[in-house]
């Protein structure tokens, strides 16, 4: 038999203490408590979110065709064709797609103005960078690419947005960076890391991923929630902050607004957060709901952010424009502008960019009922909802100009300055007219004609000879790209195209050229997928599918998902006509295994006029696995019939023969021709806009930089798909120059000619705007102020009297904020900001000033040995200099006037101001002060007065001040007209509740509430009730505290005393304690007995098992022991052999 040595069980106990100290600390900082005395910390230095306007881009949206992987109308209706019925719920508002290359018919009613009811897919590289061009003209800095469930059927889709977006960032000169949604993401707390790792890390190589203090920004929306979206645990969640910062990013959180107090069990993640931005959709909802949000929580968040030196980025939004009178045409948006700015807040969130499911999007929108559906403004309302016309680009140029005051480039005002419509100008001719050739058809794109130009439409034009006449062969066309049918291949057709708005028709565009030439790109089994178009051509076989992703990492210049997602299986033929007999075409056929999941089950053959290029063809031993794609390539000369037969042959005894998709291209061997029309324009002293014309058998575009002319040049930026980039991040007051050149599958043509622009020279910065002083206590203040334009850095000045001389005392601060520390409690100082960059410094702001430590005489009462009967003793505090307290006697010693404050504050400072009575100070003073009104402290200052007389002495606690004469004047009585007195306010804290004592082994634990004004706790111990108490333990900052080495079986009583700056507060309640051993001894075991033996004349209970792998096993002994000497003892009968353990508790 074996016994085991078990102590009391008292692990329950202090988790419970260890609980009750989390909550009473994360309770302190709700209700402004610390247990060390807090500073306010500067904020981030401007970066790519701190000091910037970040947009919330959704990218969420595709359309039947559009060559998405998810397929179908992605977040416009699922996967039905938007319909009245299928579309109603999907969006709020109808996007205004003129600026689009390629739109998505709908089965609505055509719009007002009669063009069809379109819409955008976000899938469509050309889409993302109008997106972020518009972002580039508006100055929008940032967009935070929001990121769902990868792992869910969104995945892949997501995955190309995100390279989508970074390519239109760099093309435009903003910053992108990634924000995860944890909406649903059950398994967020590891795929998360997973995704990050793998997947979107290695955007962040990109020069366009934003950065923060030199770290890769992240963000993180839902944790904290903690509702049935978002079940995330506090661990959880600070584990996926810490995690993130562990790989050196800088991490937002997209939290509620009423994070702060909801639940305190998670402010250390929120604390552990860089930047904080609170959720305001459905909460706002007026200019006033704005305003409250502004008093509510803004106000609070951004001083609890800045005492734990968090960012703070509020959401600002344009309102839904369902509910109507949200947007009230812009006025809700600038007032959320104007709140943060005078917030000073680290930066701003536009919620969204392109939301049109809640309809608080500002990307352009249909202004009126010609740019929606006929028939349903109930569904779809229009810009112009409350009666205000407003253009469809209103919000981002008020977006723009609310960006301009919260940068301190514009002066702040509540009065929106951005006019909901700009007067109207005639249109310029559309740019970047490119043709490109189809089998016959000319698919043709321009850049849209935008600004105040408000063109309503395209006219399309064509001629057989270059240079016209041209013939009008589409008008109304209500986006920038057209497909013009039913042309011969081989002729060459002549293109020109014309803007039309209100005022009338611009002159045409230059020309461009296309000569159709016959190609095929087939989806076998299903419809249109990107360019690929529906199933054609064919005949025999069966068509069939799967949802299930392909991987399509192996192979060049893959079809979209959607093509290898779908099948023509079993015997079948395509025949491809209207070739060139005898010219070589590249013939691609695509294949993925989406049925089998081993090899040897499916294998055929196939025939390309009549010759054999794949025998025994297995795809699944081809690629290896089941959905992977593979392309087998081929040159092909078309037959004398000018025709190119693909046959498919099943083998018998396998499985049927198939095809995903089949290419017919011509071969062009020619590399793209240069570009043309090459600027440079000016955009800031960092930013210059290239632009140029496209060539029309270019892919993409490279572009290259010098600093001289002539070069050497050097590559900034490759894959440009646009036709227009801008360089940022550039050296003020410095000329650049760029070539250009295409690039196609052929390889890369020529450079175009030069261009050269220089940036602005750096202007000297702004004086900064809104200097506030949010903070003063214990020597201590902290300003404010709103950030400026330009700006690198601000000088903090201050000084002792109003206008100065100043003195420097923060120089370059990178920062909006500034702690300034070690003043004198009573003085009075004025500050002054101004702005500095390398051009030199701005002029200062305006003055604000404070008198340290002034105590709020709110609540403050006073009394005197004697008063006139008109002056009482409360006009010495009413703040009113025109009135007084005066004796109605003449001066004499003993006269005495006191204050009582209604509460102990620590004060050094006391002011007494005669007013206009100049004579009536006293001929000679002492002070004394009290905490009760009855116990007095001994002298404390004493002098001869004067009319407006400071009193300093040592800081100490007081709530009661009173001044007594000591001289005497015959001709004068004793008057105070203000009487005013300095130092921190507080209180001494309460004594601490439910104190408990827990005995152990040598030891005692006690627990206890928090006490509210406690910074920290005494422990104070006697082995006499009632004291004299010795201290054992001094500013302890947790809810417990356990006292070794203490002897076992004497009785120790306890008092819990609470402490801060004041000074200690009321003593807990006494509470008594006797430790215990709980040492357990077998002192004999004898067959068929064991004896035990203890020391403690406690009530202990004793347990007793046969197997300590089954927790719940442990049995009460009921059996009673006998007392010998101080030792209880206790015989218990056992079997033979048998093992047995035992416990005390």
């Amino acid at each position: 038999m074996t016994y085991d040595r078990y102590p009391a069980d008292l692990r329950q106990r202090v988790t419970l203490s260890r609980r009750l100290f989390c909550i009473a600390v994360m309770l302190s900082a709700l209700l402004g408590i610390s247990s060390t005395v807090q500073t306010l910390k500067a904020a981030s230095p401007p970066g790519d979110v701190v000091g910037k306007v970040t947009v919330g881009y959704q990218g969420w949206f595709s359309c039947a065709g559009d060559g998405a992987p998810i397929g179908g109308w992605w977040h416009y209706s699922g996967g039905a064709y938007p319909t009245p019925n299928t579309l109603s719920n999907g969006i709020h508002c109808w996007p205004d797609v003129r600026q689009f290359e390629n739109v998505y018919q709908t089965g609505f009613t055509n719009f007002g103005n009669g063009q069809p009811a379109t819409l955008f897919s976000s899938y469509d590289q050309q889409t993302v960078n109008t997106h972020f061009r518009w972002m580039a003209e508006n100055g929008i800095n940032t967009a935070a690419l929001q990121r769902f469930n990868p792992f869910s059927g969104e995945g892949l889709t997501r995955d190309a947005m995100a390279v989508k977006v970074k390519i239109a960032a760099e093309s435009y000169g903003r910053k992108f960076y990634i924000m995860y949604d944890a909406t649903g993401w059950l398994n967020v707390d590891t795929e998360i890391k997973t995704d990050w790792t793998n997947k979107m890390a290695a955007l962040t190589a990109s020069p366009a991923y934003a950065r923060q203090s030199g770290k890769p920004v992240v963000c993180i929306w839902g944790l904290g929630m903690n509702d049935q979206n978002h079940p995330f645990t506090p661990d959880v969640c600070l584990d996926i902050v810490n995690w993130f910062k562990s790989q050196g990013c800088y991490v937002i959180g997209g939290t509620r607004r009423d994070w702060r107090t909801v639940d305190p069990t998670y402010l250390p993640f929120y604390n552990a957060l860089n930047m904080i931005s609170p959720w305001m959709i459905g909460y706002i909802g007026s200019v006033s709901g704005a305003d409250g949000a502004y008093a509510n929580f803004w106000v609070p968040d951004q001083a609890y952010c800045n005492a734990n030196g968090i960012d703070y980025q509020p959401c600002v939004l344009p309102g839904d424009v369902l509910a109507a009178g949200q947007r009230v045409h812009g006025n809700l948006e600038w007032e959320m502008f104007y709140n943060a700015t005078r917030l000073a807040c680290q930066g701003i969130y536009i919620s969204m960019f392109d939301e049109f499911n809640e309809g608080n999007q500002i990307a352009c929108t249909a202004e009126n009922a010609s740019m929606s559906p006929s028939g349903y403004s109930s569904l779809y309302p229009t810009l112009d909802q409350d009666g205000t016309a407003c253009s469809s680009d209103y919000y981002l140029r008020l977006t723009g100009d609310g960006n301009r005051m919260f940068k301190g480039i514009t002066s702040l005002t509540s009065v929106r300055p951005t006019v909901p419509v700009l007067p109207v100008v005639y249109p310029a001719a559309p740019l970047n007219l490119i043709g490109k050739s189809r089998n016959g058809q000319a698919v043709l794109s321009w850049n849209a004609v935008t600004g105040p130009a408000d063109v309503l439409s395209y006219n399309v034009k064509r001629a057989t000879v270059s240079g016209g006449p041209y013939t009008a062969v589409a008008t109304n066309v209500g986006n920038v790209s057209y497909v013009d049918s039913g042309l011969s291949n081989g002729a060459t057709y002549y293109y020109v195209v014309s803007a039309v708005n209100s005022l009338g028709e611009s002159a045409d565009s230059i020309q461009a050229s296309v000569t159709p030439t016959a190609f095929y790109k087939i989806n076998s089994g299903s419809g249109a997928a990107g360019s690929f178009t529906a199933d054609t051509n064919y005949s025999g076989g069966n068509s069939g599918g799967t949802g299930t992703a392909i991987d399509t990492s192996a192979v060049t210049n893959p079809a979209p998902q959607a093509v290898y997602q779908t099948e023509r299986w079993g015997n079948n033929i395509y025949t491809f006509s209207g070739l060139l007999p005898g010219t070589n075409y590249k013939v691609r056929l695509h294949f993925a295994e989406i049925f089998y999941t081993a090899a040897g089950i499916r294998q055929f053959n196939v025939f390309i006029n009549g010759i054999e290029v794949l025998a025994n063809y297995d795809i699944f031993a081809a690629a290896g696995t089941n959905y992977k794609a593979v392309i087998k390539g081929y040159t092909i000369p078309a037959n004398g019939s000018g025709q190119i037969i693909i046959q498919y042959v099943s083998i018998a005894g396998k499985d049927n023969a198939k095809s995903s998709g089949i290419e017919v291209l011509p071969i062009d061997t020619a590399l793209p021709p240069v570009p043309s029309g090459l600027g440079a324009t000016t955009v800031s002293s960092s930013q210059i806009m290239l632009s140029w014309t496209t060539s029309a058998t270019a892919d993409s575009y490279k572009l290259k930089r010098a600093t001289s002319s002539g070069g050497p040049y050097t590559t900034i930026a490759t894959n440009i798909t646009g036709s227009a980039y801008w360089d940022s991040e550039l050296a003020a007051n410095t000329t650049y120059y760029y070539e250009v050149s295409a690039v196609n599958g052929n390889g890369e043509g020529g450079n175009s000619v030069a261009a050269g622009a220089a940036t602005q020279a750096l202007p000297v910065p702004a004086p900064p705007v809104g200097l506030n002083i949010v903070s003063s206590s214990n020597g201590q203040v902290v300003l404010t102020w709103n950030g400026c334009g330009w700006a690198d850095g601000y000088n903090v000045k201050q000084a002792t009297n109003s206008g100065g001389p100043y003195t420097i005392i923060g120089a370059n601060v990178p920062g909006v904020l500034f702690t300034n520390s070690n003043l004198a409690i009573g003085a009075t100082y004025y500050f002054v900001v101004s702005s500095t960059n390398t051009a030199g410094e701005s002029a200062n702001s305006s003055e604000a000033s404070v008198t340290l430590g002034k105590l709020n005489r709110a609540g403050w009462g006073a009394a005197a040995s004697s008063s006139n009967v008109i002056d009482p003793p409360t006009n010495a505090i009413d703040g009113d200099i025109g009135t007084r307290w005066s004796t109605g006697a003449v001066q004499t010693p003993g006269q005495w006037f006191q204050v009582d404050m209604g509460t102990t504050n620590i004060c050094n400072t006391i002011v007494m101001d005669c007013g206009s009575s100049l004579n009536d100070y006293p001929r000679g003073y002492q002070v004394v002060v009290s905490l009760d009104g009855t116990h007095w402290s001994s002298v404390v200052a004493t002098g001869a007065g004067s009319a407006v007389m400071r009193v300093t002495f040592t800081a100490q606690p007081a709530r009661f001040i009173r001044v007594t004469q000591t001289g005497s004047a015959s001709a004068n009585w004793w008057s105070i007209a203000e009487f005013n007195a300095y130092g921190v306010p507080g209180a001494l804290p309460a004594a601490p509740g439910a104190v408990a004592a827990i005995p152990g082994d040598g030891l005692v634990t006690l627990t206890w509430n928090s006490s509210f004004g406690a910074t920290g706790y005494n422990v104070q111990q006697s082995t006499t009730s009632g004291g004299p108490y010795a201290v054992t333990a001094t500013n302890i900052t947790s809810l417990a505290y356990t006292n070794y080495n203490l002897t076992n079986g004497t009785l120790y009583y306890l008092v819990v005393v609470p402490i801060n700056s004041l000074g200690a507060g009321t003593p807990s309640v006494e509470v008594a304690s006797r430790p215990y051993s709980t040492a357990l001894t077998a002192i004999s075991s004898a067959s068929g007995s064991v004896t035990l033996s203890w020391a403690t004349n406690l009530p202990l209970t004793l347990y007793s098992t046969t197997n300590l792998a089954t927790p719940n096993s442990w049995m009460i002994v009921t059996n009673m022991p006998t007392s010998s000497n101080g030792q209880w003892i206790l015989t218990l009968p056992t079997d033979t052999g048998s093992e047995g353990y035992f416990r005390l508790q």
